[in-house]
């Protein structure tokens, strides 16, 4: 059996929630302080504008096929589960910790990809 939390929805009306679930916001959950969600979606901007030209690199560098095998899925692989780990980051907003660790996962797997991409220009 899985605990359950209570939340109060603005309407005042008390629903039960269960505990370690991710979830989009609804009309039951509570809206998040104005400012941290100024944060994670400046954040999450941020990875996203910054992993454009990284993908960029990558792709290009694919298409002309001056990059080594093993780089089209290791930096595919890599981008896509930073894009994944970062959009979960908006489901688990409700959450102390979870969100700000999701992040930094994503910030640190854009690090790698644009490690991946820096070690592709040539010397």
């Amino acid at each position: 059996m899985q605990a359950t939390t209570s939340t109060r929805t603005a309407g005042g009306r008390v629903v039960p929630r269960p505990r370690g679930t991710l979830q989009l916001p609804d009309r039951h959950v509570p809206v998040p302080h104005p400012i941290r969600l100024f944060v994670i979606c400046s954040w999450a901007a941020g990875l996203g504008l910054l992993g454009l030209p990284v993908a960029a690199r990558l792709s290009i560098a694919i298409v002309t096929g001056t990059a080594p095998g093993w780089l089209e899925p290791a930096g595919v692989s890599v981008g896509l589960l930073g894009i994944v780990v970062t959009a979960a980051t908006f489901a688990a907003m409700h959450r102390r910790w979870l969100p700000w660790l999701l992040l930094l996962a994503g910030t640190l797997l854009l690090a790698g990809n644009a490690a991946l991409a820096l070690s592709l220009l040539p010397t």
